[in-house]
């Protein structure tokens, strides 16, 4: 038992990775299949949804320097 409860963490990581590849795949808009990966996080770990979409729409676009 003690091997799966210090797995969990990894195991939660993986699985909400998972969800945006697959939604991203599933043709979603890349901030949907974000979305549906941070529902897929338990709420204790969960970060609220205007807090990632702000964190999202700050970061630089692909292939561009930040600045």
């Amino acid at each position: 038992m003690r091997v799966k409860f210090n797995n969990a963490g990894d195991q939660m990581y993986l699985k909400c990775i998972l969800s945006a590849v697959a939604g991203f795949a599933k043709g979603l808009a890349p901030l949907t299949a974000v979305e549906v990966a941070r529902r897929s996080l338990a709420s204790d770990v969960q970060p609220a949804a205007d807090e990632l979409e702000s964190a999202l729409k700050s970061m630089p676009a692909p292939g561009k320097a930040p600045g």
